[in-house]
């Protein structure tokens, strides 16, 4: 049984309660953090912007001209267009319909990544980095990334792609045609009382370093990895063939080309300390999608902002009934935590809390390590989560993308993957 999300729009969440679990500091190294290398200049952002993303198995296309008001996109892997007008409405843009039929909305950052949702509520995001020809990299340079689910929804059991995240170290030749990934680590965060295990590359899954080459088709560079590189499909003993893209700005976008291992969305490692005091005094736009049970997905937008509190966390929630007018809920916090001590930019002890309205998360947390039931100062039902987030700030603005579970929405006793795309206003 699935139950209808209920929107708590009245009251701030305290975190009091919420937050009783050790702040553990874990850092998930292997190997040496390589320090960070120079990208070409991150180019200034133009009125029409081209992106490029996965909604694995394939890629999207999306152009929006902020000065025109007007978008399209296309599924590269399949027939799915459309294009027209739009509107930016609360820092989300707004496609329309035809038809009766929702054409989607998105969130950017200009001239660095966006976040598509090619339809309505219920399909899956793309989350994208602005199109850019092949990018030579200078010496070597480390990336941080967020697992990306495929569109198979997937629940807390789900594997190593649940709270998945990791890292890779980039060079490559002077016309960045030949390139070379090293220490690829990934990791997945397992439980409430901090810390992450190491996932896909240490068990034999995906390889801990391998060559790829760079092919340029009409401006736009994709990255192949060598075939003879084997990466994990998903499912026993299948083997699938990532393509990667890169932008000057340092976002990287990875399509892993399944259904069930949904690649990699992320950023080349901040060469500045992300502090969440920093990360709090923004305000943000964003999206939401949660698998909601086995053959569905909710995708809407979110906006939040600081805490009412006084601490450094976010607080947000959706926009009612996908109305980008209303006023947007404030059921969701999300609690960075402690950086690694390792790697920049990524937070392995974040928390989510949500409002628990239907009384679920205990039944939930009694077989799920990963989510917690509580009460917060004023009686009301929480449930706090282990969470992950990747973090960066480009252009002078921030970035984050944020995985947890949510205990709050199932009756058959598993946490539901939940994930954020966050991009500063």
């Amino acid at each position: 049984m699935i139950l209808k999300r209920v929107r708590n729009n009245s009251r701030a969440l305290s975190l009091v309660a919420a937050l009783t679990a050790p702040g553990l500091l874990i850092s998930c190294s292997s190997g040496t953090q390589q320090p960070g290398a120079p990208l070409p200049s991150a180019p200034v952002p133009s009125n029409a912007t081209a992106y490029i993303g996965s909604q694995a198995p394939g890629n999207w296309a999306l152009t929006v001209d902020d000065t025109q008001n007007v978008f399209s996109y296309q599924n590269l892997a399949g027939s799915a267009t459309a294009s027209g007008g739009m509107l930016n409405t609360n820092g989300v843009l707004d496609f329309g319909n035809k038809d009766g039929v929702a054409l989607g909305k998105a969130v950017e950052q200009p001239g660095v990544g966006a976040l598509l949702r090619p339809g309505g509520a219920a399909t899956f995001p793309v989350a994208m980095v602005r199109q850019s020809d092949c990018v030579p990299i200078t010496g070597k340079l480390r990336y941080i990334y967020a697992a990306l689910p495929g569109p198979v929804p997937q629940n807390g059991n789900s594997g190593a792609t649940s709270t998945g995240f990791g890292t890779f170290v980039l060079s490559s030749s002077t016309d960045g045609k030949s390139l070379s990934f090293t220490d690829v680590h990934s990791y997945v965060v397992t439980s409430l009382q901090g810390g992450a295990v190491s996932a896909d590359t240490e068990d034999g899954r995906d390889p801990v370093l391998f060559s790829a080459t760079c092919a340029s088709t009409n401006g736009v560079g994709s990255v192949t990895a060598d075939p003879t590189a084997a990466f994990a499909a998903g499912t026993s003993g299948s083997v699938a063939s990532p393509t990667f893209h890169f932008n000057a700005a340092g976002a990287v976008s990875e399509d892993r080309a399944t259904n069930l291992d949904g690649g990699w969305i992320g950023f080349a490692m901040p060469t500045t300390a992300i502090k969440p005091s920093g990360v709090a005094t923004g305000t943000y736009r964003g999206f939401f999608s949660e698998s909601t049970d086995k053959i569905t997905v909710e995708t809407e937008p979110v906006a939040f902002a600081r805490a009412t509190d006084g601490s450094t966390n976010l607080l947000g929630g959706a926009f009612p009934t996908d109305d980008l007018t209303q006023t947007p809920g404030s059921e969701y916090t999300i609690s960075l935590g402690s950086p690694d001590a390792t790697y920049g930019g990524i937070f392995p002890n974040a928390r989510f809390i949500a409002a628990d309205t239907n009384g679920l998360c205990a039944s939930v947390a009694v077989n799920d390590p990963t989510v917690q039931s509580s009460f917060d100062e004023n009686g009301g039902i929480i449930c706090t989560a282990a969470g992950v987030a990747v973090v960066s700030q480009v252009n002078g603005k921030y970035v984050i993308y944020f995985t947890s579970h949510d205990g709050t929405m199932s009756t058959s006793n598993q946490s539901f993957l939940i994930q954020f795309y966050l991009y500063q206003q």
